[in-house]
């Protein structure tokens, strides 16, 4: 029909709009306590555009939440290589490592993390240093 001829469709048109709606969706739900269907939010995200960062990081930090460590680790490492002054992916590969029972390696990430400038919430600050003496460094 003459109607479809100018819609490019879905996969076309607004991808990075609707990746940063279905990442914000994600958020709200998340912050309800609705993780599952939070992390169905941040996976459209991710599908509308694979390379937005924030989507990438979220999805693997509700993938943790929910105990998926394999997938979690997967993402925070990708994300890291694509985005490496990503600073909080840091703090989140640190603990995929943790969940891991890598204790080196989330010394490393934590270091990373503290030496890394940038912004970061104070809260996530304090909670790094606490894990890093727990850890011993």
């Amino acid at each position: 029909s003459r109607a479809t001829q100018w819609w490019p469709g879905p996969r076309r048109c607004c991808r990075p709009r609707f990746a940063e709606a279905w990442n914000k969706l994600g958020i709200v739900r998340e912050k309800a306590g609705r993780r599952d269907d939070a992390r169905q939010a941040y996976e459209k995200a991710v599908e509308a555009a694979p390379g937005y960062a924030d989507a990438l990081f979220n999805h693997a930090k509700i993938s943790l939440l929910l105990g998926d460590r394999s997938t979690a680790g997967r993402e925070v490492r990708a994300l890291i290589a694509k985005h490496p002054d990503y600073r909080s992916a840091l703090f989140l590969l640190a603990h995929v490592l943790l969940a891991e029972g890598d204790k080196p390696g989330a010394r490393e990430a934590l270091e990373r993390f503290l030496g890394q400038a940038g912004p970061a919430d104070p809260r996530t600050l304090e909670s790094a240093r606490e894990t890093l003496k727990e850890l011993g460094g």
